[in-house]
């Protein structure tokens, strides 16, 4: 019988991650992962999505989308995805109450399995850059340089927990 050296033996026990953690280490990463900035990002993109809704809403109907419509994309899976897609829009200073018309009507969504998912799809293809002529852009608006800022009129509460956010973040 051969003898493991006491070197293989003592990083065999070094790379066990089975063991439990210590209480510290627990408390340590229970704390980030409810204070850490994806945690936040999570929430502050949550909280601004439910704060631009009607928002959206109105925007949606101002393209021509009838009532049924607009309502078939904000209950769409993809409404989400398009929700944080005009937050980063906005963010970078582009015009959605013209873009987004434009964006519809370039060619007909009538008769589409996910009107929000098309409408996404063509939004972060026409804002993937900031808006403005060269050295006239303006800078995006952005928490962390990574977050699109929740801009425009929302109720006082939902302002109150977006700030609170974004604090903790910077």
């Amino acid at each position: 019988m051969t003898a493991t050296p006491p070197a293989s033996v003592l990083y065999g026990v070094l790379q066990h991650v089975g063991a439990e953690p210590s209480a510290r280490e627990a408390l340590t990463a229970e704390q980030e992962r409810w204070t850490g900035i994806g945690q936040l990002a999570a929430e502050y993109g949550t909280i601004a999505q439910a704060a631009k809704h009607h928002c959206w809403a109105d925007l949606l109907q101002r393209t021509g989308h009838r009532g049924e419509q607009v309502d078939d994309v904000l209950a769409s899976e993809a409404y989400g995805a398009l929700s944080a897609e005009l937050r980063h829009a906005d963010a970078n200073h582009h015009d959605l109450d013209s873009l987004l018309p434009r964006l519809v009507a370039a060619r007909g969504i009538d008769g589409a399995d996910d009107t929000a998912a098309i409408i996404h799809t063509r939004l972060a293809r026409a804002t993937a850059r900031p808006a403005g002529p060269g050295r006239t852009r303006k800078p995006p608006q952005l928490i962390a340089g990574l977050i699109p800022r929740a801009a425009g009129p929302m109720t006082n509460e939902m302002r109150q927990a977006l700030d609170e956010r974004e604090a903790l973040i910077e």
